[in-house]
């Protein structure tokens, strides 16, 4: 393998060494601790190398409210396709994207919770795919470890560093370990495509194993955390017709503007979940299709249309004949918690007015109850 500078100048990435043992030293407030549970927010989005603004932000991060920490994540920073791009001119890119899209998020944060958060370190940027972490100045957080490299799928410019993840791994309140991995992973509808997603996960699960491990972390895989979470534009994909899938949507959306006086006889407002569910059947994920996610992850109801294709800058869907996309719940948020500690999901949705994507935003905001030993030790320090 060659030097730092032949990989950066190869690939634009900008290699971020891992941190270790950083803290936040202001003391855990007495309501946190007799709460013994934090509402941690996790969001994704593909921006398909669109600007992130602060108005779309806070559209996003409205979804969730207010939080004690948020893990936020962006896949396509950047479109790094361009074979004639040089790695410099991508490593530029990427910075330039990742500080709009920081100052972006600070600004939206602020408006949403009405204080200023703290950024817990720089974001993990890996090209085109960005994972920031803030929380409550009141909240401790400390043995914080950052991963910006975990390629997969494509192995050589110009677009390795398009597929792959970042992690951040953190302690939150002197007694949750929590990893946050933000993902994308390999593209395609056909059987193939979903063996690639499986072998992308599972290279990022092994190599931030083993990173881990290089940097004598207390937890040595995101499965060892209190909290394990797997954010980002996953791909997964539903296995229909395009046109019946639209269909679809547009049935369950125009039972949603009903009154329940106005729904057939003996329907309820659950109706409008109803057309829904038949294509959630047909989902990668909830169909057990994909072996990184089954039977290791949970994840909240979805009640919420695809996230994708849409046509950029709109909200309608993106049909067109030439080459047409089965709208997908590509962009998910999965979790699984050690014994102990208990997650309850308060909120899973996704932003359908905000359109510089062929994706929109999705967030999902978890209240987490934290390990009853830990929290009483807490208390007593």
């Amino acid at each position: 393998m060659g030097s730092l500078l032949d990989v950066t100048a190869a690939t634009g990435h900008s290699m971020m060494p891992l941190m270790t043992s950083e803290r936040h030293d202001t003391a855990a407030s007495p309501a946190e601790v007799s709460a013994r549970s934090l509402k941690l927010a996790f969001l994704t989005f593909n921006i398909n190398g669109a600007t992130l603004t602060a108005a779309d932000a806070v559209s996003w991060i409205k979804l969730v409210g207010t939080a004690d920490a948020y893990f936020v994540g962006i896949q396509e920073l950047i479109d790094i396709v361009d074979s004639t791009i040089t790695g410099e001119q991508r490593a530029a890119m990427s910075h330039a994207q990742a500080t709009l899209a920081l100052d972006a998020l600070k600004v939206a944060l602020e408006a949403v919770c009405g204080e200023e958060l703290d950024l817990v370190s720089p974001p993990a940027v890996m090209v085109s795919i960005f994972l920031a972490v803030f929380v409550r100045k009141e909240l401790v957080y400390d043995e914080l470890l950052v991963e910006p490299w975990l390629p997969a799928h494509y192995t050589k410019p110009p677009k390795l560093g398009n597929k792959g993840g970042v992690a951040v791994s953190v302690r939150l309140a002197g007694c949750l370990p929590v990893c946050a991995l933000n993902v994308h992973l390999p593209a395609g509808e056909i059987e193939e495509a979903i063996a690639a997603r499986d072998e992308a996960a599972q290279t990022c699960f092994h190599s931030l194993a083993a990173s881990l491990t290089k940097a004598e972390s207390s937890w040595r895989s995101l499965a060892e955390h209190g909290l394990g979470v797997v954010l980002g534009d996953v791909n997964s994909r539903t296995s229909i017709d395009a046109d019946a899938a639209i269909a679809a949507i547009e049935h369950s959306q125009q039972l949603s503007t009903h009154k329940p006086t106005e729904l057939a006889a003996g329907a309820d407002a659950s109706s409008a979940q109803q057309p829904l569910a038949a294509l959630l059947a047909n989902d990668e994920l909830c169909s057990g299709q994909s072996s990184w996610a089954a039977r290791r992850f949970t994840e909240a109801s979805i009640t919420f249309a695809p996230s994708y294709k849409f046509k950029p800058n709109s909200s309608k869907y993106d049909s067109k004949p030439s080459k047409p996309r089965t709208p997908s719940w590509c962009d998910r948020v999965l979790w699984r918690a050690a014994s102990g500690v208990k997650v309850a999901p308060l909120t899973y949705s996704a932003a359908f007015d905000v359109v510089p994507s062929d994706h929109k935003p999705v967030a999902a905001l978890l209240r987490v109850t934290l390990p009853a030993a830990a929290s009483a030790s807490a208390a007593t320090e």
